[in-house]
Parts: structure tokens; C-alpha cells; sequence
């Protein structure tokens, strides 16, 4: 068994042919933000923002103390609805707490842009962090495949490339 990553909202563990993405509560961030947002005295600001694009304050605790719970359950959902779009398998999740993966080899420095997906990183720049680095494909089965693919704000590139 070997840990590889230990990232914002998940570790990874890896186990023979397996990789298991095990979420983390991340109550002390969510804490920490409140605490800076209120000394910096944008509470009122920023908790209008959030009441009108995030469904509320307590929405926004919750994603931040649960993100890696949602991230591993939009990869479950989006391995199963988006076939053919270069997905490393995501072969069961266990309430998102845990998401069993086949496990790819790594990618030191190869081509990355024939990938589906990539074609889309221009809908939104701020996506580069999760489409346009290498480490975030792996090698299964003589395919490049994506394997982080729980950032939320990777929906409209999914339905970018079903329409497409």
C-alpha cells in the first residue's frame, strides 16, 4: 500500500490495481474561513453573495466541510453518465466517503491534448489546475485517461463535450 496524494479534499491510497479516494472533513477550514471572513468585516458582503449564488451560508459551510464527499460522488456519477470521455473507472463509492478507481501508471511528460476533455479547457482558464497537467491523466490499459475528475466546476466541460 502506498499513498500518493494527499490533496485540498481527498487522499489518495494506493493498493495493487486500485486506488482509493478517501474524503476529508475539512471542518477546520470551513472554521477558519468564517474566522477571516469576519475579521476582514466582509461578513455582510459575503454572506449576500452566498444567499444569493450558493443557497445560503450554511450551503457554503457545507461544501467546504464536505468537498471531498461531493467530489468523489460527482466522479461516480460522471464515470457512469459520460462513456467515451476518457474517464479512469470509478468502480464504486462507499457514500462518497471512499471511491474505489482502477489504477492507471503515471504520466511524466507526455501529450495530453488529444484528450476529449482537454479540447474544452477554453470554456473557463481557471480549469488549467484540473484538465492541463499531466499528473492529473494516468496510463490504463494503452489509454490516456483522466483521473481527477471530482472538481465541480468541471460540469459545463462534461456538457460541453456531450453536445460537442
Amino acid at each position: 500500500m502506498q499513498l500518493i496524494n494527499t490533496g485540498h479534499t481527498r487522499l489518495v491510497v494506493l493498493a495493487g490495481p486500485y486506488a482509493f479516494k478517501i474524503a476529508k472533513f475539512r471542518l477546520l477550514y470551513a472554521l477558519w474561513r468564517i474566522v477571516v471572513t469576519l475579521w476582514n468585516r466582509e461578513a455582510v458582503s459575503k454572506m449576500s453573495l452566498w444567499r444569493r449564488k450558493r443557497g445560503g451560508v450554511m450551503s457554503v459551510v457545507l461544501q467546504a466541510v464536505f468537498a471531498g464527499v461531493y467530489a468523489n460522488l460527482a466522479e461516480h456519477r460522471r464515470y457512469q453518465e459520460y462513456p467515451g470521455a476518457g474517464l479512469v473507472p470509478t468502480l464504486t463509492t462507499w457514500w462518497g466517503i471512499v471511491n474505489v478507481q482502477k489504477r492507471g501508471d503515471t504520466l511524466r511528460a507526455i501529450a495530453i491534448d488529444g484528450h476529449p476533455l482537454f479540447q474544452q479547457t477554453h470554456l473557463d482558464p481557471s480549469l488549467s489546475q484540473d484538465l492541463l497537467r499531466p499528473e492529473q491523466y494516468c496510463m490504463l490499459h494503452d489509454q490516456v485517461l483522466l483521473a481527477d475528475y471530482g472538481n465541480p466546476a468541471l460540469e459545463p466541460v462534461f456538457r460541453a463535450w456531450i453536445s460537442g
